[in-house]
């Protein structure tokens, strides 16, 4: 929180974190993701008080929640095992990385 009171020094890092979360946030808006589960989701308003909280983790917990897994392509199922370092997804059939996915993200496939 900004106050009158602050150092500079203070005011620059508070600043420059209030920056980064934003465009955090903004990142994440911008996802090809995102914006397929915003057309479908019923539950807008907790989705804008995390834009407008920018609660990144929420926002981004949201996403991974709604996500449907068995719905998504092969390419998008391999871009995921590739951003979450899944081992040998590269050998894995479309049941077999929606599975341990599925176990990153904590839920059952």
């Amino acid at each position: 929180m900004i106050t009158k009171s602050m150092k500079s020094v203070d005011l620059k890092a508070t600043v420059r974190r209030m920056t980064l979360n934003l465009r955090a946030v903004n990142r994440i808006v911008q996802t090809d993701d995102f914006t397929d589960l915003w057309e479908k989701s019923h539950d807008r308003e907790s989705v804008i008080q995390y834009i407008k909280d920018i609660n990144i983790i929420a926002l981004r917990n949201w996403i991974h929640d709604s996500l449907d897994l068995r719905d998504m392509s092969y390419r998008q199922l391999i871009a995921l095992c590739q951003k979450h370092h899944v081992t040998n997804y590269s050998r894995m059939q479309k049941e077999e990385m929606v599975k341990a996915l599925g176990e990153i993200y904590g839920r059952r496939s």
